[in-house]
Order: structure tokens, then sequence, then C-alpha cells
């Protein structure tokens, strides 16, 4: 395939898809503007990784030195340059007054002056201890000991930014350094609805809290572990062991394999860790980061943007998966591999809305819709009858690794590069360096695949490595000869409609425009916004429909070549799913089908909002420094590796619909546990749980221990033991109820339900995210509620299984007698 031919194609969508988006955003931006503005308090200002130096007896003023007078004129036209690019002025920490109330507060306890220390806190600090109990926090974290702190690291934190940490290393006269981190408040004798939260100099900091940092390691080598230390060291190594054991039990059920199985799965843990590690983050970039009319997207138009997205990389998926029959497995892999390093590459580089879909967001969904696929397809190429199971389950287990690492990444930059980064003079936000990182992920990943042989297969009899098929070749070339003209002709007739579909979506748009739909609203649900995201994609695909004609007439100007072959592959997909449809609309088992797959939608698209609306939520509710990624990014998926292969096992006998009523109901009911009394999580939090939780990992200071994080955890863990149980089962009990002989149709189909339920859940969230913790609230009193509403969401799958248990399990009965009908006529 001539990649060229394929860029150019990207370049002309994204030029389209950019024109409607912009058209629709530039006559909405009365009500983006005031969202976006308040959506900058949700950006970390600060990780400046210049040390600055602090000694006990720092003399530092409260404040930074002044300006020359003559560079007040180029000051003024730099901050006139970052407002145009919508960008807010940083907080300079190291030069303010918060250096010197961190300093002093720290002097006095490296003298052991407690009571003093504990006079100079905030209120909080003193109403949530007492100075005894104050005083032994302190001793407890070593900090009784002579020494200086070097703060080397900030960012805004607590509910709201309604403060700042800092971080650094404390080193004692006597004894090893370890790190140390600071939870100042600003402000804090300021009421909270009217507290600026654009620290400057003239900030009033206060001490909320003063940790040691220590990692569970370090704590064990030098002697200072506690029992829970060790207890999690002794998990930490047993889950360690298992991994290893359940890879090399994988490993060695492969031997003998293709190493295009193991470059494949390489590939799979590469890829996965970097979209593990931008997927929790792509709105929130959209939000805050991405600029256009000198203002960030802002909530909304960040929601129906990923939204848009989504849609339009699901569609190319079904057309262009079908490729990989044409060119192989190998020149797929390296085709969206390139469209991959495109995007993380050029993403970093602007926040131009323009820049950031033209080569960032729509090469990343041709990249999404050729790898996906093919990573599939290659296990089933790459292995056998009797070992794809074993295959498919590395796979598995290798994406939830990736998943892990992935959500590690983004939270540590998000941690300790909060300011964002410049590499070679070029500045990047934080979420940007985060997709960046996708980039050097994906250079091995890259290698990795020129390595791989062109038409290595693995059969019954061993590896063999296939030729292309020359007469196939010619063969296919001579029926394309033969029916080019009755080809071109259809084309033509598509490029037409495709013309008529595109100018009626720009009269409506044009309509839209005068009629001013974009300020439509019912309470806080923004319709007039949705009916234009709707025209939006309506638009893409019209214009997709005629690059695809056009591509097609190209094509058929050199029959029979590569690209004439190519926009055959993607012309069969297409219309096969069309006749699919057609086909199986007709019949009752697919309607039963599709209703099961669209009860249990509900309960899977929780996964879709920790994706899309939870990093917005957690900032605001929780603070930037909380980690919003890695809660449910390393959470979920390092629990499933583990619980699916145990839960396997341990229920194999057990009817798969009856698994998923069990696992479905306990993963809708973990949604409750978000309202267990405030008492109750208390509780929880002050035993051992509550030390892991609050003090090594999340680092939250006494006085930002919010019991719903508690909450909020067990009911991860809770909902995750439940997909452990009807996850699995539901791809089996897919492939159960379909018509024997139709098992591939359905299961491809099977998305197209999930695809709808991702709008619902995008405008759910953006009107949770509006009337919950909308970017312009200084309090979120009702946040809790928006999880109510996807309690009630995701309780709609479980009972909507029991509600039609007949229908369902009459078709698996049904299922299972073909089954055994056709066993005993083989047998016979």
């Amino acid at each position: 395939m001539n990649f060229s031919r394929t860029a150019r194609m990207a370049l002309v969508f994204a030029i389209t898809y950019c024109m409607a988006f912009t058209t629709y955003s530039q006559d909405n931006t009365a009500p983006a503007q005031p969202a976006a503005k308040a959506a900058a308090q949700d950006a970390g200002p600060a990780a400046n990784t210049v040390p600055a130096q602090v000694t006990e007896n720092s003399d530092a003023g409260p404040g930074a030195a002044q300006a020359e007078p003559a560079a007040a004129p180029a000051k003024e036209e730099a901050k006139a340059d970052k407002k145009k690019e919508g960008k807010k002025e940083k907080f300079d920490w190291k030069k303010s007054h918060i250096v010197d109330v961190a300093n002093a507060f720290v002097k006095e306890i490296t003298a052991s002056n407690y009571e003093a220390a504990y006079k100079m806190g905030g209120t909080i600090l003193r109403e949530k201890r007492t100075l005894e109990e104050f005083t032994a926090d302190m001793k407890k974290w070593a900090f009784d000991r002579p020494g200086k702190v070097e703060w080397d690291n900030g960012n805004n934190a607590l509910p709201v930014n309604n403060g700042f940490k800092l971080m650094g290393k404390y080193t004692p006269k006597e004894g090893v350094a370890f790190p140390v981190y600071m939870h100042l408040e600003g402000d804090a004798h300021v009421d909270g609805k009217t507290r600026n939260r654009e620290w400057s100099a003239k900030t009033k900091w206060t001490v909320m809290d003063y940790r040691s940092a220590k990692s569970m390691m370090s704590r064990v080598s030098d002697g200072s572990s506690t029992i829970l230390d060790k207890i999690l060291l002794v998990c930490a190594i047993g889950l360690l062991i298992a991994l290893l054991g359940l890879i090399i039990g994988y490993m060695r059920g492969l031997k003998g394999h293709p190493r295009e199985l193991w470059l494949m799965f390489f590939t799979k843990l590469t890829e996965y860790s970097a979209y593990g590690a931008a997927s929790s983050i792509f709105v929130i970039f959209l939000q805050q980061d991405v600029i256009m009319g000198g203002e960030p997207l802002g909530d909304t138009n960040g929601y129906m943007y990923y939204m848009i997205w989504g849609m339009v990389a699901t569609i190319i998926t079904m057309m262009v998966g079908a490729v990989c029959d044409t060119i192989g497995v190998k020149q797929c892999l390296l085709i969206g591999a390139v469209m991959l390093l495109i995007s993380r590459f050029c993403t970093p580089l602007s926040q131009d809305i323009w820049v950031v879909t033209f080569l960032g967001f729509l090469p990343l969904a041709f990249g999404f819709a050729i790898t996906g696929p093919v990573l599939k397809v290659g296990i089933k190429w790459f292995t056998t009858l009797k070992t794809a199971t074993l295959g498919f389950g590395l796979f598995y287990t290798l994406m939830n690794v990736g998943f892990t690492v992935g959500a590690e990444i983004a939270d540590y930059f998000r941690k300790h590069h909060a300011d964002g980064m410049e590499i070679f003079g070029i500045e990047m936000t934080t979420y940007q360096a985060i997709i960046g990182v996708g980039f050097l992920i994906n250079i091995p990943d890259f290698i990795a695949i020129l390595i791989m042989r062109e038409g290595a297969e693995m059969t019954e009899n061993g590896v063999v490595i296939r030729k292309k098929d020359g007469l196939s070749g010619e063969a296919l070339s001579t029926e394309l000869k033969s029916n080019v003209a009755e080809r071109r002709q259809k084309m033509i007739r598509e490029f037409i409609r495709s013309v008529i579909a595109t100018v009626i979506v720009g009269l409506v748009a044009v309509a839209f425009i005068y009629a001013e739909v974009h300020t439509w609203k019912v309470g806080v649900v923004k319709s007039g916004i949705y009916f234009w995201s709707f025209v939006i994609t309506a638009g893409i695909l019209a214009v997709g429909g005629i690059i695809y004609a056009i591509m097609s007439l190209l094509g058929s100007l050199n029959t029979g070549a590569s690209l004439d072959r190519v926009m055959k592959s993607v012309r069969d997909a297409t219309e096969e799913t069309i006749r699919q449809l057609k086909e199986n609309f007709s019949q009752k088992p697919f309607w039963i089908y599709m209703a099961m797959l669209g009860i249990l939608t509900f309960v899977k698209l929780a996964f879709y909002i920790f994706h899309v609306m939870f990093p917005s939520y957690a900032t605001r509710v929780f603070g930037y420094d909380f980690p919003v990624v890695s809660l449910f990014g390393t959470l979920n998926p390092a629990m499933i590796v583990f619980l699916v292969p145990l839960v396997s096992v341990l229920t194999i006998r057990i009817r798969s619909y009856s698994m998923l009523i069990f696992g479905t109901f306990l993963s809708a009911l973990s949604v409750f546990i978000c309202f267990i009394p405030d008492g109750l999580a208390l509780a929880i939090g002050d035993t051992w749980f509550g030390t892991w939780l609050f003090d090594y990992w999340v680092e939250a200071p006494v006085g930002n221990q919010d019991p719903f994080v508690i909450s909020l955890v067990l009911f991860i863990i809770v909902f995750t033991i439940g997909e452990a149980i009807w996850s699995p089962r539901l791809m089996q009990f897919s492939a159960e109820i379909a018509p024997k002989g139709k098992e591939g149709a359905y299961i491809s189909l099977a998305v197209l339900p999930y695809f709808l339920g991702k709008i619902g859940a995008t405008v759910m969230a953006d009107i949770l995210t509006e009337k919950y913790f909308a970017s312009g609230m200084t309090e979120f009193p009702d946040h809790e509620m928006a999880w109510l509403w996807i309690a009630i969401m995701c309780l709609i799958s479980p009972i909507g299984m029991v509600v039609f248990k007949g229908t369902f399990t009459a078709s698996e009965q049904m299922a299972e007698d073909e089954a055994n009908a056709v066993r005993k006529a083989e047998t016979a």
C-alpha cells in the first residue's frame, strides 16, 4: 500500500473534520468562554525541576525581586502572547513567600520547637490534631533530627486548588536523605467562594501538613519499616511471582511458535502502555490544553470533540479492518505504527486545534483502526487451533499489564512535571508530555514490526513462510479489470450521493448558525450543542463518503494495483457489514443477541465514565495532586490479570448466564458503596487500609483525607471482582447463543450497542459535570450524586438480565441443543 496516498487521504479527512468543528465552536464562544476560563484552575502550575536550595537559616524575602523597568514592555508583550494562546501565567513558587513559610516551619521542627511550629500551622492543622498528636507525627516521620530541606518540585493541590504541594528532599546532618512533601493552604482566611486561587507574592500561606514520602522499599532497607510495609512487600513479591508464573505458563504452551508471535506480543505490551498512559487524559487534555479562538475548549466542547472522534474512529475501524486480508499483518502493523508515531510526535508540538486534529487525533484514529484488529488477527495466524486459547490468554494478560504501566506513567508525569516540560526549546504541557512519551514507547514497537517476516504463519505442521500467491493476485487483477466499468459507475453514484448528503448537512449547519442552536438549553442539558455534535458527525461521514468514492475512482485508474485492491477490501468489508445487518435484522435470534448486549452495555459504560469524566471530576473534587489515572487505571487491570484466571477455574461448571447475572449485579451494586456513612468510611480509614491509601498512595494530608476516597476505592475493588466474573463470560455467551455458522457475524456486530451507548454516556458525563462539579464552581457539596446516577445506569444491566431471563435462557438452551445435535451427527 502506498503510504503517501494514505497520508493524503487522512489529511483531506482531517481538514473537513476541523472545518466543521471550528465552524460550530466559533459560533459557540459565548457559552464556552466562561467554562474555559475557569477550567484553567484545574491545571497544576508547577513542577519546575530546578532545585531551590533552602537551608535552616534561609533569609529569602517574601516575594520575588522586581523586574528592571526597561524589561517591563517585553514582559507585557509576553503576557499578551500567552493570553492570546489561551495560557495562564505560571505561579513561580520558588520566588514566592511559600518557600519562606515552609522553611520557617521546617526550622522549628528540626529544632524540636513543636509548639511553635504547631502555632505557625493553619487552622486545619490545629483542628485535626492536638499538639501531642502533631508532635508524635513529626517524630514518626523522623523530622526531629537537625537537617535541611531542598524543595525541588511543586504543584496545585487540595479540592478546587485551594492550596499547593511542595515536594523536596530532607537531608539530616546524620543519616540518609529522604523525600518529603508539605501541603499549604493559600489565603485560608478568605471565604472559599471569594478566594483568589491565582497565587502570587501577596498570597498568605499556612501549613496544613508535613510528611515523609519514603517509599516502602526505602523503609524496609533502612530498618524503619512497619508491619504493614512487610505485609505489602510479601504480597507484592507473591503477586509478581504469580504474574511471572502465569506468563511462563503461557510461554511454555506456545513454545515452538514463530518469532512473529512474540514480537506481536511485545507490540501489544508497548502499544497498550502508550495508550493506557494517554487514554484517561485525552478528555482533560482537550478541555484544558487544546486552544481554539484563544481559549481552551472547556468542558462541553472537550466532551463533544472526544465523542465525535470516538464515533469516527469506530467507523474507520469497521471499514479499514479488512485491509489486513489484502496486504498482510506486517504491512498493516507498519502502517498503523507510522500513523501512531506521527500522532504522538506531533500532538506535543502544538495546542492549536487544527494541528492537534490534523496531525494528532486523525492519525491516531487511523492507527487504532488498523492496529487494533490486526493484533487479534495476528494471533490467529501465528497460533494453531489448539494453542489459540493460550495466545489470546497471554494477549489479554499483556493488555492489562500495559494499561497498568501506562496509568503509572501518566500519574508520574502529573506529579513530577505538573508544570509541563521543555525539550529542545519546545514547551509542552503535562498532558502533551504524557502523549509524547507514547512516541518514545512506539519506537521499539516499530523496530519489532520491522523484524517480522512477511508471510510467516503457524500451521498444524509447524512454521511456514508463505510467499505471495502470484496466481491469486493475477486472478484478482483480472477480476478487477473485467468489471472496472461497472465499478466506476457505482463509485460515481456513491460520489454524487455523498456530495448531496454533504450539501444537505451544510445547509442544516447554516440554519443552525442563524437559529443560534448552540444557545439552546434545558436546565443544565445543553441540547443545542448536542444537536451540533450530531450534525458535525453527519458532515464528517458525508465528506468521508466523498473521499471514499474519490479514492476508489483513483484506484480504478490503475486497475489491479495496490490502491485498487485495498479499496476493494474496504468496499467488501463495508458491504459485508451492511449485508449482515440487513440479513440479521429479520431474524429473532439477532434481536435477542442485540438486546442482551444492549442491556449489558450499561454496566460496561462504567469503564468509559472512568476514562472520560473521572479525571476532571477528581482533579476538582480531590485536588490536582490526586492520582486521577492510576486510581482506576492501575487498580482495575492489575486485579483483572489475577482474578480472571482464578474465577475461570473456580466457575468452569457454572452456566454463562448465571455468571453474567451474578457478576453484573455485583458490579452494579458496588457503585452504591460510594454512599456508605462517613463514620464507617473513617473507621476503615483508621485501619491499615487507610494508611496504605492515604499515606502510601494518595499522599493526602491530614485535613484532606476525604472519607469518600475510601468509599470510591472499595467500590472500584468490588466492581473489578464483578467484572472478573461477568466480562470473560460475555464473549462466551455471545458465541453460545449465536446461530451455528454465524458466530463471526454476530460477534463482529457486537460493537454496535456499545458504540451507541458511548454517545449517551458522553452526554451523561457532560450533564453530571455541569450540575455537580462544573469548572466555575468553588464548592462541590453534591458531587456524590453523580455516582448515584452512574449506579442507576449500571443497575439496568442486571435487572434487565433478570427480567428477560426466560428469553435469554431459552436462546442459550436452543444453542446448546443445536450443538449437541451436531455432536451426535458427527459421532454417528
